[in-house]
This record gives C-alpha cells, sequence and structure tokens, in this order.
C-alpha cells in the first residue's frame, strides 16, 4: 500500500491542528511510527493511522527511518515537494517543537501551491 504526498501533507496538518500543542517524545529515545501496543508514535505516524495507513510494529519502516526513506521505498508517493514538507515537519517534531510548529514551520519553508489558487 502507498500514500499519496499530498493526502499525507493534507492529514499532518489536520493532526496538528487539533494538537497543535502535542509534543512527540520518543519511547526509549528511538523515534517510530507505531509504538509497540499498536498506538501511532509521531505526528507522521499519526496521520498514517488516521488514513488506514499505519506501520505495523515490525515492519522494518516503523523504527529509525523517515519521510524520504518511506518516499524512497515507495511508500509514500506523488509530489517531491509534499514529501520534503512532511520531512521537514517530521524533523522539526523530532526537535520536540509542538505539532502545530512543526506545521507551520513546515509550510513557511514549503508553502502549499493549492492555497488560494481558487483567488
Amino acid at each position: 500500500m502507498s500514500v499519496d504526498a499530498t493526502v499525507l501533507r493534507k492529514k499532518i496538518t489536520e493532526v496538528a491542528l487539533a494538537n497543535p500543542d502535542q509534543r512527540y517524545a520518543p519511547v526509549g529515545g528511538m523515534c517510530r511510527y507505531t509504538e509497540e501496543d499498536g498506538s501511532p508514535g509521531c505526528l507522521v505516524g499519526t496521520a498514517l493511522a488516521e488514513l488506514d495507513a499505519g506501520l505495523d510494529y515490525d515492519n522494518p519502516w516503523n523504527e529509525g527511518s523517515d519521510v524520504h526513506d518511506l518516499a524512497m521505498g515507495g511508500y509514500i508517493t506523488g509530489d517531491p515537494q509534499d514529501v520534503d514538507w512532511a520531512f521537514k515537519a517530521q524533523t522539526h517534531q523530532d526537535a520536540m517543537v509542538t505539532w502545530g510548529t512543526a506545521v507551520a514551520l513546515a509550510d513557511t519553508a514549503y508553502p502549499d501551491d493549492e492555497e488560494g489558487a481558487d483567488e
């Protein structure tokens, strides 16, 4: 199964808007998309789970890989800018920035080309 990068970007934004003050604290210091109990780990992991595309705990991509790794492995497909955007949000949340701020910083670095397209 693959996830479209633009769909993922929108879902990450939605998750961050719903939980703007959330900070990701990796269990045992290792970043994971899905924790051992099956719950979503990070911002991207939560978005993937809400898209019914979450990674199993035993999936080799689950631990220590980033969004670019998932894209290179074919798990995330589509617009490279949206992959880069997700990576930027992920990098900020890994640095203990709140999810709302992580998405705002990613938006600054990679503005959404669709915003204002109808104006």
